[in-house]
């Protein structure tokens, strides 16, 4: 029991800790609702396509979780793009809308690693915060003889903290997460695999979990289906007050919308609603140096990535379906039991007495 209480106790503090940095992101999800008109549903999330030229953009988001957030203004820190070639090019963050945002033409198909990184010093701490985005080009057109290397994730040898979602048994580009799935992510720090790197992922359902990298560089982590828990714990899975513009945003965007003309294909390569998960990687370290002339005796470095999954509709429907059986079934026994208490009623019937 004693240990048990204490493996508790150190679950718990894991579950609830908070990052040194505020958390920088990277989101594909535009801060205007118009801006959704320019842009198409792909394998790899929101795009625009230009004949047959496919370019994303992603907006710097900044706060404390997926829905305590808003879009940054404006961004001084430094950007790294590299290419499925793994080529690294440092493209320039424009404003766009008073928000800063990243474009890039993405020509050939795999995946896109797209790096901004901000430095700043406080109380004798180096603090290096990194948005990560993996973006991926995949047109069907193109057909599937594809190099299955490409489905390989990318590493960058030079980034400050550097974390890769490993790939799922038989990945390919039409893979997509689900609730109940098992992922697993490598955090890697001067190119090699760091243990006791704290990892938080949080869904847009709003469930939170945090755990430990191994002795590999490893953190693992379940997508629960949270579907189940949404009305048990009402408040800590929606966000409290008004709907933002950016939730507003987000449910505009998972609306069924009709697919490319040269993006439609059969029924197992339809892509469903997706949600949102952010996966977050703080590593603290003793170092010593000078930033802008200002000395430091520790660095923490943290690196985000977003990605999304699909929830397990199966297990909403499965849900609707018990409720409108047990809801059959209560009307069935309430008619059955009007219909037994009148057959069960005699009608008044006068008796009459013959005193002669």
């Amino acid at each position: 029991m004693k240990y048990r209480s204490v493996s508790f106790m150190i679950f718990a503090l894991l579950s609830s800790a908070s990052f040194a940095n505020t958390q920088l992101w990277l989101s594909d999800q535009p801060p205007d609702k118009e801006l959704l008109k320019n842009l198409q549903q792909s394998h790899g999330g929101l795009v625009k396509i230009d004949n047959e030229l496919y370019s994303k953009q992603l907006w710097l988001r900044k706060g404390d979780g997926l829905f305590k957030s808003a879009t940054v203004e404006s961004a001084s820190g430094s950007v790294h793009l590299m290419d499925t070639q793994q080529k690294v090019s440092e493209p320039v963050m424009e404003k766009i809308t008073n928000s800063a945002s990243l474009q890039f033409q993405m020509p050939e198909e795999g995946f896109y690693n797209a790096y901004y990184t901000e430095r700043s010093v406080e109380n004798n701490r180096l603090n290096v915060t990194t948005a990560k985005a993996e973006a991926l080009k995949h047109s069907c057109r193109l057909g599937h003889n594809y190099d299955r290397k490409l489905v390989n994730p990318n590493q960058w040898a030079d980034a400050p903290l550097e974390v890769i979602r490993l790939r799922l048994p038989e990945e390919d580009f039409h893979t997509r997460i689900h609730s109940g799935a098992v992922l697993k992510f490598k955090v890697l720090y001067k190119n090699a695999p760091v243990s006791d790197a704290l990892v938080k992922l949080e869904t847009q359902k709003g469930w939170v979990n945090s755990t430990t990298s191994d002795q590999e560089g490893i953190a693992t982590f379940q997508i629960i289906q949270d579907n189940f828990a949404a009305d048990s714990n009402e408040e800590q899975k929606k966000p409290s007050g008004k709907p933002t513009a950016d939730t507003k945003i987000a449910e505009a965007n998972k609306k069924p919308e009709k697919p490319a003309e040269h993006e439609k294909h059969s029924g197992k390569h339809a892509m469903p609603l997706s949600d949102n998960f952010l996966l977050s990687v703080e590593y603290v370290v003793p170092e010593k140096g000078q930033l802008d002339g200002k000395p430091y005796q520790q660095a923490a470095y943290t690196v985000t990535m977003i990605g999304s999954y699909s929830p397990n509709a199966q297990g909403s429907s499965s849900r609707a379906q018990a409720l409108a059986y047990s809801g059959a079934g209560f009307l069935t026994l309430g008619i059955g039991a009007t219909l037994y208490r009148r057959r069960r009623l005699k009608p008044f019937r006068e008796v009459g007495f013959d005193e002669n």
